[in-house]
C-alpha cells in the first residue's frame, strides 16, 4: 500500500526583474508647466495663442515591486485633468510596459 502527503513544497516568492528596475526612474513626484501653441504656431509669432498648463505627477510602487502606481492633476488653460495609471513590465507582450490608465 502507498500513501500520499498533502503536503506542498513550498513556492518561492517571486521577485522583480530588472526589466522591472528600469521604471525606477519615475519614482517621486514632479512638478511641470510650459505652454502649448495651436498646430503650425510658433512662440515667437505675436499672434500666437498659448494655452499655458502646470501639474503635478506622483510615482510609487505597489507592494511587491512590480507595479508602479502614477496620480496626475493637469491645469490645462480652464481645464482639470486628473488620472490614475498603473504601468508594469509584461514579459508575455514581447517584453513591453504595459500602461493601464484612467481619467477625466
Amino acid at each position: 500500500m502507498t500513501t500520499s502527503s498533502n503536503k506542498q513544497s513550498p513556492k518561492s516568492k517571486p521577485t522583480a526583474s530588472p526589466a522591472h528596475k528600469v521604471l525606477e526612474v519615475f519614482v517621486g513626484k514632479w512638478r511641470f508647466r510650459g505652454q502649448s501653441f495651436a498646430a503650425g504656431q510658433k512662440p515667437e509669432d505675436p499672434r500666437a495663442s498659448a494655452v499655458a498648463w502646470h501639474g503635478e505627477d506622483s510615482w510609487e510602487w505597489l507592494p511587491g515591486g512590480f507595479f508602479l502606481r502614477h496620480e496626475g492633476h493637469t491645469q490645462l488653460g480652464d481645464q482639470t485633468l486628473i488620472r490614475t495609471e498603473i504601468i508594469g513590465h509584461d514579459d508575455a507582450n514581447h517584453g513591453d510596459h504595459g500602461l493601464y490608465g484612467v481619467g477625466n
